[in-house]
């Protein structure tokens, strides 16, 4: 297949990384805003139940218990692919990222999850981006 402007810039070039896709099953594309979202103990966010396309009660309730990485059957399914420009100094750390959380986690993780849950983190804690945005690398806030 030749690459093209509607590859996803974050895919493995195997398949090595993306768990089975007989061992995963959809997730829905809207996530709640962060403003929605209530607290935990540790003071972080923590999104609402996302919402379910089937129209069902019972496959509503079972599907709003059952984690995003049972309910979709490809890592790719139900998510749309956004332009990300990077920087080679931050293109060459995501290896370390999805290492650090396979360390932590104790298990695999699709590189595609691991962005889109440091995306939703970021969307979670605006501030931790202001933060790294007024940092020498980026220069916002710069006097």
């Amino acid at each position: 297949m030749k690459q093209g402007s509607t590859d996803d810039p974050f895919a493995e070039d195997s398949d090595e990384d993306e768990p089975d896709s007989d061992s995963e099953v959809g997730r829905s594309t809207q996530d709640p805003p962060a403003s929605e979202s209530p607290v935990n103990a540790q003071g972080a966010a923590t999104p609402a139940t996302e919402p379910d396309d089937d129209d069902e009660p019972a496959a509503k309730s079972f599907s709003q218990t059952l984690p995003y990485i049972y309910k979709r059957d490809a890592v790719k399914e139900h998510r749309s692919q956004r332009p990300v420009y990077l920087r080679d100094y931050n293109e060459a750390r995501i290896p370390e990222l999805k290492d650090a959380v396979e360390g932590d986690l104790g298990e695999e993780v699709t590189k595609t999850d691991v962005l889109e849950a440091a995306m939703e983190t970021a969307l979670d804690h605006p501030e931790l981006v202001a933060a790294t945005l007024r940092t020498e690398r980026y220069g916002y806030d710069w006097e």
